[in-house]
């Protein structure tokens, strides 16, 4: 199990700040974010929430690791733009995969 870090409150004993580790928040399987290494799985498994007549709204939470120098080159209480851009892109891969059937292999679609 890769350990992960809460993305809790600033003040909070699970914070940034006090960068204290946490290893209750399970990471998506690889393959549905299309990695090979699970050290760069970058969100939780996703869950439904809920369904409108028109919308569905899912959740996932980041994983940060601080030890990912591309992400986290600084000391800082914050995520950094590029870590979310990276985990809104694996959950926009993941999404197809869990909830609409699209498979592994022989399709190719652009996020």
């Amino acid at each position: 199990m890769i350990s992960y870090y809460s993305t809790g409150l600033i003040n909070s004993d699970f914070s940034f700040a006090n960068q204290k580790e946490v290893s209750f928040i399970e990471p998506i399987e690889k393959k549905f974010v299309h990695k090979l290494n699970d050290f760069n799985v970058a969100i939780s498994e996703i869950d439904k929430i809920f369904t409108t007549d028109s919308d569905t709204f899912y959740t996932c939470q980041l994983l940060p690791q601080f030890s990912k120098s591309p992400f986290f080159d600084h000391s800082n209480d914050h995520c950094s733009m590029v870590h979310l851009i990276e985990c809104c892109r694996q959950v926009a891969i993941a999404l197809p995969h869990k909830f609409h059937n699209v498979p592994f292999e022989g399709y190719c679609y652009i996020i």
